[in-house]
């Protein structure tokens, strides 16, 4: 069982690593105002919104696909996307969120 500590936690990290493909895009001189789902999810995860981040793989699919359609795709976003999909399914997959479904 997954307490309110460890989904801050969690939430936490997820900032983190969006903060972290934030700053990839931006090396890789990518706009991103084309990466809306980012900020999106860094502000479900920094409210605890765990309803809202039952939406976020559909936003990280949206980044994805944008970094391809833009080739800006390196294999230090390919690992951050997979954390922050990681990240968002340990939360999604929480006991306490699943009650509410």
């Amino acid at each position: 069982m997954i307490d309110d500590d460890a989904k801050k936690t969690l939430c936490a990290s997820l900032v983190g690593v969006m903060n972290d493909i934030s700053g990839l895009l931006k090396a890789a001189n990518e706009e991103l105002s084309h990466y809306k789902g980012l900020q999106k999810i860094k502000n479900m995860a920094k409210n605890h919104d765990i309803d809202g981040i039952k939406k976020a793989p559909k936003y990280l699919d949206g980044i994805a696909t944008t970094i391809s359609d833009n080739k800006a795709y390196s294999r230090s976003l390919g690992r951050k996307l997979e954390q922050a999909d990681a990240l968002v399914g340990q939360l999604i997959q929480s006991p306490a969120s699943q009650l509410d479904e």
